[in-house]
């Protein structure tokens, strides 16, 4: 059993019945369904589904480019169609708008 704490998790990935949990210190693969680790994270705000294969941590988002999420481990995961709006209206909350483009 490998212990993992949520504020070390950058971003989940769902591969079938597998999950690569990519964390600050390592990768980790676990015999899990995206469906039972949204389950385990539901109560967890700091995390977002972008993708139907990527759950991804609010707090380690680096940049968003198109249909792009570059993560601060500098991992690059698409965002889905279907996601796209409540990853926007997020960054949106947590940013300072200018006014300038």
């Amino acid at each position: 059993m490998v212990k993992i704490r949520f504020d070390e998790i950058i971003a989940i990935e769902s591969i079938q019945n597998y999950i690569s949990i990519y964390t600050t210190q390592k990768t980790v693969v676990a015999h899990l369904t995206l469906t039972k680790i949204k389950e385990i994270l539901k109560n967890n705000n700091s995390f977002i589904q972008i993708h139907r294969s990527f759950i991804i941590s609010r707090n380690y988002l680096e940049e968003i480019e198109n249909n792009l999420v570059r993560m601060k481990n500098d991992l690059l995961l698409t965002i889905g169609e279907n996601y796209r709006d409540e990853l926007i209206g997020f960054v949106k909350t947590k940013t300072i708008r200018t006014g300038r483009n």
